[in-house]
């Protein structure tokens, strides 16, 4: 029987952030992912085209007339594209996008005076574009700039889909805003292990290529981060600015309080999870935390079984952990309730997820 090592969980854990977007069913995001997704599902012919279809009709507009969608709607999408079956898709669907597809983001990325400029602007707006990893910039020595993304949707099945779209579209982005298809960093990291398509990410990313890294992201040097946009215009920058700033105010309003909740559920999966125990760790009374989370359109036992169900998925799809083992680790008291649970949240037992799962990325 293969251990349970709490150390390997954590490694899963690790990758979900403390700042994460809460995922209630209230919370709504910019659409512009959506938009693109559905536009490159129609060219990819993926099963999901329907499901896509039906959200882009019933977008929401903000006061500033910016479409948006549910986070959770979001979530959905993801899932349904990470388990097509389909290899690297999620490089697939990144090599599609350009700045056009952002809009008011991505023409003032184009305009600024330098892509160190542009890579700032990406990470303070990033709330303006549909954000499922949050981006990082920092400066790492005299010579060396590491740009990366750390995943903030809370769906632990989804994290090596999210990152690896996200790497796509930073690439895709990169030479789009410099006029230069064959632009290349110096390394790229990723936090996940190397996946059976790793040869297409290297191809793209056209140098060198490290898996199971502390962080997800790409290194640049000062020379690369000083090159001018290949439209820069810095006399549009400060207009484009004003109206960015005008529209990031409409999605401003993410719960501090279901994040942490988020947070301290997955940190805390595989012991007792009590509403009392959080509420205790966040300094609120259990009827307060119970408010705050309905006001957001979610509650503790949504919280726990949407990361229980991530878990359960992620482990299932990347580890040969046993399902006792699993079953333990996210608390069930016997892996026959854990059998039970899984099926009513996917409509297949433990064993039929994993061999589909092997049958259809082999």
């Amino acid at each position: 029987m293969t251990i349970y090592q709490p150390e390997k969980h954590q490694k899963f854990v690790n990758s979900m952030q403390d700042d994460s977007l809460s995922s209630g069913r209230k919370t709504r995001v910019s659409a512009q992912k959506i938009q693109f997704l559905y536009r490159v599902v129609k060219e990819l012919n993926l099963p999901c085209e329907d499901l896509l279809s039906s959200m882009v009709k019933r977008l929401d507009i903000t006061p500033n007339y910016q479409p948006t969608v549910k986070l959770s709607d979001v979530v959905r999408i993801y899932e349904e594209l990470s388990e097509c079956g389909v290899p690297a898709l999620a490089l697939e669907i990144g090599k599609r996008i350009s700045c056009g597809d952002y809009g008011l983001y991505g023409c003032t990325l184009l305009c600024k005076r330098q892509l160190i400029d542009a890579l700032r602007f990406a990470v303070k707006y990033q709330t303006l574009v549909t954000r499922t990893t949050s981006l990082v910039l920092t400066q790492e020595d005299d010579d060396t700039v590491f740009f990366g993304c750390e995943d903030i949707l809370f769906q632990p099945e989804l994290i090596d889909f999210n990152l690896e779209l996200q790497m796509s579209i930073n690439f895709r982005l990169f030479r789009d805003i410099l006029g230069d298809p064959d632009f290349a960093p110096r390394r790229v990291f990723y936090a996940f292990p190397k996946p059976k398509h790793h040869k297409l990410l290297e191809e793209d990313a056209k140098c060198e290529v490290l898996y199971q890294q502390s962080k997800t992201g790409v290194e640049l040097s000062m020379a690369d981060v000083q090159r001018a946009p290949s439209k820069t215009n810095p006399l549009a920058v400060p207009l484009l600015l004003k109206v960015c700033n005008e529209q990031i105010l409409d999605f401003m309003n993410q719960s501090e309080t279901v994040e942490k909740v988020y947070s301290w559920v997955s940190q805390n999966i595989h012991n007792d999870l009590k509403i009392e125990k959080v509420a205790e760790e966040l300094c609120v009374s259990e009827r307060t935390l119970r408010r705050k989370l309905s006001e957001n359109g979610t509650s503790f036992s949504e919280i726990c079984l949407t990361i229980k169900k991530g878990f359960a998925k992620k482990y299932l799809r990347d580890t040969k952990l046993s399902y006792d083992d699993i079953s333990e680790s996210l608390g069930f008291k016997d892996t026959s309730n854990f059998r039970h649970a899984f099926k009513s949240w996917t409509g297949q037992t433990p064993m039929e997820y994993r061999n589909d799962w092997e049958l259809h990325t082999v």
